[in-house]
């Protein structure tokens, strides 16, 4: 299949805070998403067994949250429909009734849940860092304080942006839009780390054999172990939808969590 996932955001809504609300249509699960977030979610311009169609839009998103949003939505009877936003906008659209939930790897955090509600977490991964494959060619653990003086990026409001204070003495650049960008930043010696999810990290060395991942002899700390999972988002009044979410990701074991991830990943690099 012809990929793509950088190229599309140029075509994501921004939905403000204020925008009208919408009816959405009954028995339907209508997810929001970035279709830029591999191996989450990213666009797609044919049609597979695996992807669904993006509402509005001339491509197709498949990744593990679209795997997830299949199950979810079988799981309550209901047909599924995928929209793209920008990843500032996902939540504005779901206050703004746009959306009924979000499915795009996001974390369940203090701040987010002031203004939405979270399912249990349906993937749980380690932080770790990407560099140049030349400039780490014999290590493959470090510390999170062994870098020093270099500069260190990640997507902007996330997680994985807000932990870098955490790295003493690295430089914390300036956060990119997506992560395919910053994985760009750091092939190009822009920046000389990013730090994201495993499974975005390898998804990105896999793309690019230039890049390598460093796992951490320590972890960050963080307020709330969710904060290193991700969650279904849901508008506060939703209870009754926010259960049925919980009761089929119930279903969803931990062992299959781990099958269908490495299913999407090898799918995306075409084996």
């Amino acid at each position: 299949m012809k990929k793509f996932s950088v190229v599309v955001s140029l075509g994501m809504v921004l939905f403000a805070g204020s925008a009208c609300a919408e009816k959405l249509p009954e028995n339907t699960l209508v997810i929001g998403m970035e279709c830029g977030y591999p191996p989450f979610n990213w666009a797609e311009t044919t049609a597979s067994e695996f992807n669904v169609k993006v509402e509005g839009k001339s491509f197709y998103c498949d990744g593990y949250d679209i795997q997830i949003a299949k199950r979810i939505a079988s799981e309550m009877g209901y047909d599924l429909q995928i929209k793209q936003y920008a990843w500032e906008g996902l939540i504005p659209a779901l206050q703004s009734q746009q959306i009924n939930a979000i499915i795009a790897g996001m974390s369940n955090t203090k701040e987010r849940a002031k203004q939405v509600a979270f399912s249990t977490n349906y993937y749980i991964s380690d932080l770790v860092a990407v560099v140049r494959q030349s400039d780490y060619a014999t290590v493959d653990t470090l510390s999170i304080h062994d870098f020093t003086n270099k500069t260190v990026i990640s997507q902007m409001g996330t997680v994985t942006n807000t932990v870098i204070e955490q790295m003493n003495g690295a430089i914390h650049g300036t956060p990119t839009e997506t992560f395919p960008l910053a994985a760009t930043a750091v092939s190009t010696r822009v920046a000389d780390a990013l730090i994201c999810e495993y499974p975005v990290a390898l998804d990105m060395v896999q793309n690019d054999s230039s890049l390598k991942i460093i796992h951490f002899s320590d972890g960050f700390v963080v307020e709330d172990e969710n904060q290193l999972g991700v969650a279904v988002a849901v508008n506060k009044k939703e209870t009754d939808l926010l259960e049925k979410i919980n009761e089929a990701l119930l279903k969803i074991s931990h062992e299959e969590q781990q099958q269908i991830m490495e299913e999407v990943i090898l799918r995306r690099n075409g084996e």
